[in-house]
């Protein structure tokens, strides 16, 4: 939970979304765990959850290198609109095709 010692110097959007999670979406965005994937059903806040760990990563600098994958085009570009929101303008956005 170190990071969210720091919350207060982030901007007003990732602190908003923080407060929107529930305790078993703040896992994900506080591990310090170097692969993170988030598996559940639909309209559980994934991409809240994911959106919010690649972010705190970013600000944190706990990574540099990050590259966030989905599965469709759509959640891809949700996926970076919500990231350039934040601020977060040098991650990999990506798609996965099986």
């Amino acid at each position: 939970m170190e990071a969210f010692s720091r919350i207060t110097e982030l901007n007003d959007i990732y602190k908003r979304n923080i407060d929107l999670l529930d305790d078993s979406q703040r896992g994900p965005v506080f591990t310090n765990a170097p692969k993170v994937i988030i598996k559940a059903p639909a309209g559980s806040g994934k991409t809240l959850s994911l959106i919010d760990a690649v972010a705190t990563y970013r600000y944190e600098h706990v990574n540099d290198h990050i590259c966030a994958i989905t599965y469709t085009r759509a959640a891809r570009a949700e996926m970076e609109a919500r990231l350039q929101q934040m601020g977060v303008l040098d991650v990999a956005v990506s798609t996965i095709h099986v």
